[in-house]
């Protein structure tokens, strides 16, 4: 059961419901919920499925499109060198297709788009030059890097520029909404004991799911972070790690601004970072912005051109620690 994305599934729903081709992005940070809301919102039914592969080439990636494609019916007439040819594949899988409504599902896109390849070429030449022509399609991509689907997809500036026919940027959940997962899964804790756990891990349903019946919130978040092999010892550096091919610059900016529960200016960031004043710190800071790490304020009563960075969970490795700390003492 789906919680809290009563608005997306509805815009997912309607694709099925008209007389028209649909072009949807969906994009967030990873363990948001992404792919499971689309397979939930379409019951696990597609005319054709595949997900990128990390830290793949050119020739693995088609190689794995190929192998989706033949998986999902389809027989790939010739062994695809590039997009171009691998997409007229799937095209010829569309056609071969019976169901109303052929529903498309591209997932991590970003990860199939290695270097000097035509990956968006080809995806222009499918909407544009095929699909959107149609009736019957609804393709769906996905991608965890927030910045990429917002640089090359929703905002091109070539060929697919105003092309999507919705977005859908997937957030965490509120603090109701955390408090109805919970409910649902018939765990019983107060809102005190929700409002901590919110505060060490946000509102990422996926962190949610790791909660058990019958164990107090201190038992749960022993085993949660702290246990030997415990599933989110490694997470923080897993987690950039999966998102940006070179993490060590952005765990930097986190962990300095993690530092001044407050936020910081980006001069403050720079002096006690060390990372150089530069375009590319303008870079970085609107991609952890956009997969919702980080967030610009401006304190009141304070210069508006001026304005604070924090990490907006920036207060979860205190009190992880003081977690840490009180367990050890016997307090929780």
């Amino acid at each position: 059961m789906i919680y809290g994305r009563d608005r997306e599934l509805n815009i997912l729903n309607q694709t099925l419901k008209d007389d028209r081709s649909h072009f949807i992005a969906v994009y967030g940070r990873r363990r948001i919920g992404k792919t499971y809301l689309i397979r939930e919102a379409f019951n696990y039914r597609f005319t054709f499925s595949h997900t990128g592969i990390a830290n793949g080439n050119l020739a693995e990636q088609i190689y794995a499109f190929e192998a989706s494609v033949r998986e999902a019916g389809g027989s790939p007439s010739l062994k695809a060198k590039n997009w171009l040819q691998a997409f007229e594949d799937l095209k010829e899988l569309i056609r071969l297709s019976s169901e109303k409504k052929k529903v498309i599902f591209i997932d991590e896109l970003s990860w199939m788009d290695t270097q000097n390849c035509d990956l968006l070429k080809a995806l222009e030449s499918f909407w544009n030059g095929w699909a959107s022509g149609r009736k019957d399609i609804v393709l769906i991509v996905c991608a965890s890097a927030t910045s990429w689907m917002l640089n090359k997809v929703v905002h091109n500036k070539g060929g697919l520029y105003n092309r999507l026919t919705a977005q859908i940027h997937l957030s965490g959940f509120s603090l109701g909404e955390c408090e109805q997962f919970i409910q649902g899964k018939d765990i019983v804790l107060g809102r005190n004991q929700i409002l901590q756990y919110y505060m060490i891990f946000g509102g990422v349903p996926y962190y949610w799911d790791f909660l058990k019946k019958g164990e107090s919130l201190s038992q749960n978040i022993d085993r949660i972070l702290f246990e030997k092999d415990a599933p989110l010892n490694d997470e923080f550096q897993y987690l950039y790690a999966s998102i940006f091919k070179n993490p060590s610059t952005y765990i930097k900016i986190i962990e300095t601004l993690a530092k001044k529960k407050a936020g910081m200016t980006r001069e403050e960031l720079i002096a006690k970072s060390g990372i150089g004043n530069s375009g590319d710190l303008s870079k970085k800071l609107f991609e952890l912005e956009s997969c919702d790490f980080i967030r610009k304020y401006n304190a009141y009563g304070m210069n508006k051109k001026m304005p604070y960075i924090s990490w907006w969970i920036s207060l979860r490795f205190f009190i992880i620690d003081l977690w840490r700390e009180n367990l050890r003492k016997g307090i929780f």
